[in-house]
């Protein structure tokens, strides 16, 4: 859990208990199910606009999943194997700018 300091990690517990009061589990339940995944759900959105930039560049395919007339449905994304070559260069400037 990188960029995470010991108070918000307390601080993450007692939230989960104070809204779950009956809440129990092992060090390693609690690390996975109640701070890893408030961590994930607070990065939902920049995932959500990452994917968007990825998919209007041509990196990643974006397929609708459940989709109705009316629209809804999940979006699925997977890679786009023709942007292979712009993919590792993008991959490998960001390594290299560390």
């Amino acid at each position: 859990m990188p960029d995470v300091d010991y108070r918000e990690v307390s601080a993450a517990i007692l939230k989960y208990l104070a809204e779950n009061p009956e809440g129990k589990d092992t060090i390693r339940g609690i690390a996975h199910f109640w701070i890893a995944k408030r961590e994930i759900e607070k990065h939902v959105a920049l995932v959500e606009k990452a994917l968007a930039d990825l998919v209007r560049g041509g990196y990643v395919v974006e397929k609708k999943r459940g989709a109705t007339a009316e629209g809804g449905g999940e979006s699925i994304y997977s890679l786009n194997p023709s942007s292979m070559p712009a993919i590792q260069c993008i991959i490998d400037s960001v390594h290299e700018d560390g």
